[in-house]
């Protein structure tokens, strides 16, 4: 089974990534692709949905963390933003 699963702790001061590799290479292809977007043309973003919340199964809702509390998060939003350094 593949999978790309974020969750939250309650306070969303913790962030857990959980993934196959193929996931996590997709992953990892997307937020290389958008760092070169930006550095050519300014700042740019790309989104990540589970099926649950419209997405095309980008990110799954099946809980991996066997801590209680914590939470699946049904959204990723990255932002790349052009280095200021000359």
């Amino acid at each position: 089974m593949s999978f790309l699963t974020i969750e939250s702790d309650e306070t969303g001061e913790q962030i857990l990534v959980h993934g196959t590799p193929d996931r996590l290479r997709r992953l990892a292809s997307a937020l290389l692709q958008l760092a070169e977007k930006s550095e050519a043309s300014g700042p740019d973003h790309f989104h990540m949905l589970s099926d649950e919340w419209g997405g095309d199964g980008q990110l799954t809702a099946e809980h991996q963390s066997q801590e209680p509390g914590w939470r699946i998060a049904h959204h990723l939003k990255v932002f790349a933003w052009p280095s200021t350094d000359v």
